[in-house]
């Protein structure tokens, strides 16, 4: 019924999606991104603070509901600093979300992490690489870890096979910017 309802002027009395930074913090501090933007960094950006678990079981309550679809954990921040994100994957789950997204550098990854938050349920998993060879990657992203982070992507697919599921939907993401300007047609590759 309210997607029957939905349009440019349509406006639900709950959200159908959420988007949630789990912490408010990076490990990366990529040339693109106002964290690393000293000009913009002020003293409320990258404080560390992570969501409140009490607010966050209130909100998936409220959710569940008003019939509460789809979270988005992360945007700017990075999504595995926080120590609950596998509980709160678990946790929208648990409460009815159907869809529950991670956005990531990749960086923190590992093959347990991995495997803890298929077993929650993540539906979609997006791993911001944004180069083609480390010396660029270094470049855009402000890290050593492009080799770590192309396993931990391999690792990803190998274990959502080995695990029989369709699901998450895995994605490598590219933004383009001067520092790798050209890397795009061989990054689709």
């Amino acid at each position: 019924e309210r997607w029957k309802k939905a349009g440019k002027d349509f406006i639900p009395d709950f959200p159908v999606n959420l988007d949630i930074e789990p912490v408010d913090n990076c490990n990366y501090r990529c040339n693109f991104c106002y964290r690393n933007d000293n000009s913009k960094i002020s003293d409320d950006i990258n404080t560390n603070v992570r969501f409140d678990m009490g607010l966050y079981e209130r909100i998936l309550q409220e959710g569940k509901e008003n019939n509460l679809k789809a979270i988005n954990f992360g945007f700017s921040g990075e999504p595995l600093l926080n120590e609950n994100i596998v509980k709160m994957v678990k946790m929208a789950r648990d409460y009815g979300v159907i869809d529950t997204r991670i956005i990531s550098n990749g960086g923190l990854l590992t093959q347990e992490k991995i495997e803890e938050l298929l077993k929650a349920g993540v539906t979609f998993f997006s791993l911001s690489i944004d180069a083609i060879d480390e010396e660029t990657y270094f470049k855009v992203k402000g890290s050593k870890l492009f080799h770590k982070v192309i396993d931990s992507l391999k690792a990803l697919y190998e274990t959502r096979e080995k695990m029989g599921l369709s699901l998450p939907v895995i994605r490598a993401s590219f933004y383009s910017n001067p520092e790798n300007k050209g890397q795009e047609e061989q990054f689709i590759k």
